[in-house]
């Protein structure tokens, strides 16, 4: 018992929580609690989805923007090719916002050696028409 008094502790319900005492401060330091992250599961990508198909670019583009919108760096990559377009549409030129929504589109395709980068990508809204549409970069990016 002794060694559960010296070296394990009880927080918030939790029992045998291992402990220690910072030098500095005289807090009491615990470990991280791993199961305090949440679990993410693993998107699994449509078996009928081809990459090499530009019918199939629209699914992808989403993939990548649902990829972004999970993490911190993708929201701050998010933002900067929002800050890049200067709020706007470069297809219709009206601003986009959360109400009026967007979707990513790849100014180089992916099926045409186009990355997930962005310096490829830009934000259009959801009613532009994606079949056979394309950007150059200097259409996309006016700056």
């Amino acid at each position: 018992m002794w060694i559960k008094n010296r070296y394990f502790t009880r927080i918030e319900g939790r029992d045998w929580l291992f402990f220690g005492t910072d030098e500095e401060t005289q807090h009491q330091v615990t470990l991280f609690h791993v199961a305090s992250i949440p679990i993410q599961r693993h998107t699994k990508i449509d078996s009928k989805a081809n990459i090499y198909e530009p019918s199939d670019e629209p699914y992808f583009e989403l993939r990548v923007q649902r990829k972004m919108m999970a993490k911190w760096h993708g929201r701050q990559q998010l933002r900067y090719i929002f800050n890049r377009q200067q709020l706007r549409c470069p297809y219709c030129n009206g601003l986009i916002d959360l109400k009026s929504g967007w979707h990513f589109h790849h100014i180089t395709q992916r099926i045409h050696g186009g990355k997930d980068t962005v310096d490829n990508l830009v934000m259009l809204h959801p009613s532009v028409p994606l079949n056979g549409f394309s950007f150059t970069k200097n259409a996309a990016v006016s700056s």
